[in-house]
């Protein structure tokens, strides 16, 4: 799903809006889907915990606000002129799903009374797209203030470990197969 929402040439798109290269492939699909659904899941659950507390079934925009404000992704907007990185059809399914999963997430880890059927509206859903693909910017060039003009993989790796405070990114070598 997340290759339908944050297609390939749009990976792309937000490397090159930074003159950013890349070295190898798999950085394209860590963009695609980890960056994507942390960047989501980051947002997303700040808005649905402000929604919770208070007492409302519908996420509105100022949840959103809240959960972008809460975010631990740098936030960079786009440039004039540029198209979305993130295909709207195909967002709406992606963000209910990410709903799903913070409402587990949250009532597992967080001793809250969570309502079933959390709902967002078009223009919360329209607000969401552009703080998530303003974190996917951010941490583009967050990235690319850390490498020479070519980025890889392992880079990727180190950039968001360094975002979220999680050493075992940059001390866990078993995914790393370097480049011939």
């Amino acid at each position: 799903m997340w290759k339908d929402v944050f297609p390939e040439y749009a990976v792309k798109q937000s490397l090159h809006e930074v003159d950013l290269q890349r070295s190898d492939e798999y950085i394209l699909t860590a963009m695609q889907s980890d960056l994507l659904t942390r960047c989501l899941f980051n947002v997303l659950k700040s808005a649905l915990l402000h929604c919770i507390s208070k007492k409302r079934k519908y996420i509105n925009e100022r949840d959103i606000e809240v959960g972008q404000c809460l975010c631990i992704f740098p936030f960079k907007p786009a440039p004039p002129g540029a198209g979305n990185l993130l295909d709207p059809n195909e967002f709406y399914s992606i963000v209910l799903e990410h709903i799903e999963l913070c409402v587990n997430h949250i009532s597992k880890n967080i001793d809250i009374v969570c309502e079933k059927g959390y709902k967002i509206s078009q223009d919360s859903i329209m607000k969401l797209q552009m703080q998530v693909e303003g974190c996917i910017r951010g941490f583009v060039q967050k990235l690319s203030n850390s490498s020479q003009g070519s980025v890889s993989f392992r880079q990727f790796e180190m950039v968001m470990g360094s975002v979220l405070g999680d050493t075992s990114y940059t001390l866990c070598d078993n995914g790393y197969i370097p480049v011939c």
